[in-house]
């Protein structure tokens, strides 16, 4: 299973999420931990800037975008948010 670690900036970006949707995302983590969700989460490496880093869905509009490290046996959850992370 994979080992999940929160980043400053995704606390302070989850902390402004309304309830309902804090728990969509708790769900989503939750979910992301087996590797065996990821295809169902949509899980994706990101392109230009961002190449170090993958996202993946928790509904339509808000995504998480994560890094990868040490051969994909830990996560680093960076941002959550709508599609304005990647500009």
């Amino acid at each position: 299973m994979l080992q999940i670690i929160f980043t400053e900036r995704y606390t302070r970006s989850y902390k402004k999420l309304g309830a309902h949707l804090k728990q969509e995302v708790k769900d989503a983590v939750e979910l992301f931990r087996d590797p065996a969700n990821h295809q169902r989460l949509r899980l994706h490496k990101l392109h230009g800037r961002m190449n170090s880093y993958h996202s993946f869905s928790v509904n339509y509009r808000v995504r998480i975008v994560i890094r990868l490290v040490k051969k994909k046996v830990i996560a680093l959850l960076i941002d959550v948010g709508d599609h304005s992370l990647y500009e």
